[in-house]
């Protein structure tokens, strides 16, 4: 049968079972203040397409990678970036011998670092970090070594606290981030469209936490929302926050303290406790919906009890970031396309490698949006999402077929 096809039935399927279950009393109403059309648009973007250079003297450009720990999500996103530097010709390899499921993001540059990548760019195992894991301190005391010692020409941080030590070294090399949850907010850059800081280019995306709010919302019509973070630009609050006074949606947030930079096991569990009791707090306010937002979640342990705090108070969840829908929250909007935006960070490196400063290479990209809904979820909660936007997601996971794909 083909994908079209298969996909229609289980649309239809997914639709009968909601009826069934008497799901439409919880449903938001499609067409009225979302436009469909647009949501599924494609992403925009500006680039220069550069050819592959070596370095002056003929040798490869070394890349170091910071990030702050093993993340499906991030790892899904770094796939395509490597995979747009491959098509730009900057890395050569066959194929990878696993799926951003099946490993992290240091088991692709380790990955990488084993393979003849071709005359311009190497990868090392001794150039990547995870600073939940290596700590902050150490991190930034390898980095300063081998920036000094010419072992590094580039670093990459996947997340504002990667930025924030990477930022540190870009008098001496250039610096590229993301995905970052807010890189004007956070101060990583002064402004969208470039940077605004020498030596620095970060991805934006400026109005991607109001499209995501509008999209839950027309999903399930709550009035009273909350969410918990420790970074206000991490978690986007400020957007997040004016989406719902435009919508007249009262937005409840706790705010916990981060963990250190270099924490205990005692610190990260006093984090998770203090995560949870947050998120108790808010369902004994009254909240009708809640937002994950990222890097709270630090272990398996951790979400299995927030899932039985909001399963049992009967409140949707919905995901900034993340693979958590498919282990059980409603829904997510992705607001970047791995494979589209790390064609687009590919280019800006490209560019900044030929020579070009990067705080004049263009960093704002409007990515492709697709949903991932959790369907055991929606019934469970008794609800009913429009037609149009199950046609619209891009993975609909439920216990009878782990994912449906889109056709």
């Amino acid at each position: 049968m083909r994908a079209a096809s298969r996909r229609l039935l289980v649309l239809v399927a997914c639709l009968i079972i909601l009826q069934i279950a008497g799901c439409a009393g919880r449903s938001g109403t499609p067409g009225g203040n979302l436009d469909w059309i647009e949501l599924s648009g494609q992403g925009t973007s500006g680039g220069t397409k550069v050819s592959p250079v070596t370095k002056a003297d003929g040798s490869r450009f070394k890349i170091a990678v910071v990030d702050i720990d093993p993340d499906g999500y991030t790892s899904k996103l770094y796939t395509g970036l490597f995979e747009g530097m491959k098509s730009e010709g900057w890395i050569e390899y066959d194929e990878m011998p696993f799926t951003y499921e099946e490993i992290d993001l240091k088991g692709i540059v380790d990955w990488l670092a084993a393979q003849d990548l071709g005359p311009y760019i190497e990868f090392s195992s001794d150039c990547f970090y995870y600073l939940a894991y290596d700590g902050e301190d150490a991190v930034r005391e390898s980095l300063k070594a081998k920036v000094e010692s010419g072992e590094v020409d580039l670093i990459i941080a996947a997340g504002t606290w990667p930025a924030r030590v990477a930022i540190e070294f870009s008098d001496k090399v250039p610096v590229v981030a993301y995905p970052l949850g807010d890189a004007v907010t956070s101060g990583i850059v002064k402004a969208h469209d470039y940077s605004g800081v020498p030596n620095v280019w970060a991805q934006t995306d400026p109005t991607k936490y109001q499209r995501q709010m509008r999209v839950f919302h027309e999903v399930y019509n709550f009035t009273d929302t909350g969410t918990v973070f420790y970074d206000e630009a991490i978690s986007g609050y400020k957007d997040y926050k004016a989406s719902c006074d435009e919508l007249g949606i009262n937005f409840r947030t706790v705010r916990v303290d981060p963990l250190p930079s270099n924490p205990t096991d005692a610190d990260l569990e006093a984090f998770n406790n203090n995560f949870l009791d947050a998120c108790r707090q808010l369902v004994r306010e009254g909240i009708d919906s809640f937002l994950l937002t990222s890097d709270m979640i630090k272990n398996d342990d951790v979400f299995a009890e927030f899932m039985r705090i909001f399963d049992g108070a009967g409140i949707p969840v919905f995901v900034q970031t993340g693979d958590w829908v498919a282990r059980g929250c409603l829904l997510t909007v992705s607001t970047y396309d791995a494979k589209e935006l790390g064609l687009f960070v590919a280019n800006a490196i490209g560019q900044i490698l030929n020579g070009a400063k990067p705080e004049e290479v263009l960093q704002e990209y409007v990515s492709t949006p697709y949903l991932i809904l959790n369907m055991d979820s929606a019934k469970k909660l008794g609800i009913m999402p429009p037609f149009e936007m199950l046609i619209s997601c891009e993975k609909i996971y439920t216990s009878e077929n782990s994912s449906e794909g889109a056709a």
